[in-house]
C-alpha cells in the first residue's frame, strides 16, 4: 500500500511558509458532508483562487484518506480504504492554469450506489506549481502547496451512532494527564464526540472536571485523546487514591462512561548513585532537576541522570524525574532535561 501520510503535515508547513510571503492559493470550501439517498447523483462545486504573484498550474486527483489514532489525517492512493467513495466520484477539470487573481470552478459528480449503509468517503487533492523558497542557510528548496477537499456521504437512515470506551489511563502526574481511547463501533461518521474527565477523591468529591473538546471519528476507527489537567506545574495531587471518570457524548441515545482507580504513592527520595546528597526541586515545579544534590542545575546533572537512569532511587520515584510527563522515566526524560537546560533565559522574567 502506497501512503503519503505526511501530506497533511506537509501542507500545514507550506501554509506557514506562504502566509509569510505574498503567495496564496486558496479554496472556497474544503469539506462536503453529504446525505444523499442510494441511487442519487449530485454535483458539487468549489473554487480554486490564485492569490499568488505568479501564474500556477493546478492539478486535481482523487485520494483515499483516514485518520491515525491521535487524529492526524493520512492520505493514500485510491483503493486502500474499505469504505472508500473514490469509485463514485469524477472531477473536472483535473488540470488548469491560473494567472494572478484568477479563480477556477471545479465540479465533482458523486453517484451513490443503491443499497449502501453508513458513511463512505474520499478526497480531492489540489496541488499548485512547485515554488522555489529560500531555506535556512541560504539553500533553495522546492515546495508545493497541497490541499485536501474531503467528501463524506451518508445515506439517510443508513446507520445509528454507536461507540465504546476501550480504555482509560493516566500517564503523567505533573500535571495529571488522562488518556481516553474511544472506538466508533457504528457504520456512520461521528463528527462531534465530546465529554469530560472528572478526578474525584475517595469521598466522591469532584476535585477537577476537564472538558474534552469535540473530535471526529470515522466508522470503525479508534481515537486516543489526551486530557491534561489545567493545574500548573508543581500543583500536583497529594498522595492517595483517586477515581478518574470519563464521560463521552457521541451523539447516540446514551452517554458512555469509563473509570480508572489511580493510586499516587508518596515520594521516597534518597541520594542517587555515588552522591551523598538528596536530589532537589530547585524551583518548586515538582521535578527534581538537581539530581546530584549540589544545590545547582547544570550539565553535570544531565550526565548524572543518564548514568543513573535505572537506579531504584529514580525508578521508584517516577513523578519526580518524569520530565516529559509521559508516566515513565527513560532516555526521553534525559533529552527533555537537556532541552530544559538549553532553554534561553527570559531576561524580562
Amino acid at each position: 500500500m502506497k501512503r503519503f501520510a505526511l501530506l497533511c503535515c506537509y501542507w500545514l508547513l507550506l501554509v506557514g511558509v506562504f502566509s509569510m510571503s505574498s503567495f496564496g492559493l486558496r479554496l472556497s470550501q474544503i469539506e462536503f458532508d453529504l446525505s444523499l439517498p442510494g441511487g442519487a447523483t449530485e454535483i458539487g462545486t468549489f473554487f480554486v483562487i490564485n492569490d499568488e504573484e505568479e501564474s500556477t498550474t493546478v492539478n486535481i486527483s482523487l485520494a483515499d484518506w483516514d485518520r491515525s489514532i491521535d487524529g492526524e489525517n493520512r492520505f493514500m492512493d485510491v483503493g486502500n480504504v474499505i469504505r472508500s467513495a473514490s469509485q463514485w466520484v469524477t472531477v473536472a477539470p483535473t488540470q488548469f492554469t491560473l494567472e494572478p487573481g484568477e479563480s477556477e470552478e471545479v465540479r465533482f459528480t458523486i453517484a451513490v450506489p443503491v443499497g449502501i449503509q453508513g458513511t463512505y468517503w474520499t478526497s480531492l487533492i489540489v496541488e499548485g506549481t512547485p515554488r522555489e523558497v529560500e531555506a535556512e542557510g541560504g539553500a533553495t528548496i522546492f515546495v508545493r502547496k497541497r490541499f485536501a477537499v474531503k467528501i463524506l456521504e451518508t445515506p439517510p437512515g443508513s446507520g445509528t451512532p454507536n461507540g465504546q470506551i476501550n480504555s482509560l489511563k493516566v500517564t503523567g502526574l505533573n500535571p495529571l494527564n488522562a488518556v481516553v481511547e474511544f472506538e466508533n463501533t457504528s457504520l456512520v461518521n461521528l463528527t462531534n464526540v465530546k465529554g469530560r474527565v472528572e478526578i474525584r477523591n475517595t469521598s466522591g468529591e469532584v476535585l477537577e472536571s476537564i472538558a474534552i473538546e469535540d473530535f471526529p471519528v470515522l466508522p470503525g476507527a479508534v481515537r486516543e485523546v489526551d486530557v491534561p489537567s489545567a493545574r500548573d506545574l508543581g500543583d500536583v495531587f497529594e498522595p492517595g487514591r483517586y477515581l478518574i471518570l470519563s464521560i463521552l457524548d457521541f451523539g447516540g441515545d446514551n452517554l458512555l462512561g469509563g473509570q480508572f482507580v489511580l493510586d499516587i504513592e508518596p515520594l521516597d527520595l534518597a541520594p542517587i548513585g555515588t552522591s551523598p546528597d538528596m536530589p532537589k526541586d530547585l524551583n518548586s515545579d515538582g521535578f527534581y532537576e538537581d539530581l546530584n544534590g549540589d544545590n545547582g542545575f547544570d550539565s553535570n546533572d544531565i550526565v548524572f541522570f543518564d548514568l543513573n537512569l535505572l537506579a531504584p532511587e529514580i525508578q521508584n520515584n517516577t513523578r519526580a524525574f518524569d520530565f516529559n510527563n509521559d508516566g515513565v522515566v527513560d532516555n526521553n526524560d534525559v533529552a527533555t532535561l537537556e532541552e530544559i537546560f538549553n532553554e534561553p533565559i527570559d531576561e524580562e522574567a
